[in-house]
């Protein structure tokens, strides 16, 4: 699932000259459990969603933790430089 989504954010930006962030890539994976939850709820198979998202769902907080490292690292590298 993972590696369809970074695919499918690879493919929208193919002819910008940055490559995609890691941030696009987790707010389209947001976007994306945000659909499948509402399906799994309308469907009545939350169980099963939960069951298939609950590993994908902690990747995605070890990506949100790592990425508010970065964050906080940069600010900390700008504080030294001015």
């Amino acid at each position: 699932m993972l590696l369809l989504i970074a695919n499918k954010v690879i493919t929208t930006s193919w002819l910008k000259p940055q490559p995609p962030t890691i941030v696009q890539w987790r707010d389209r994976i947001q976007d994306v459990y945000n659909m499948e939850y509402t399906t799994a709820v309308l469907q009545m198979k939350r169980e099963i969603f939960m069951h298939n998202w609950t590993h994908i769902k902690s990747h995605f907080n070890l990506i949100k933790i790592y990425n508010e490292h970065l964050v906080v690292f940069s600010q900390q590298a700008l504080r030294q430089l001015f």
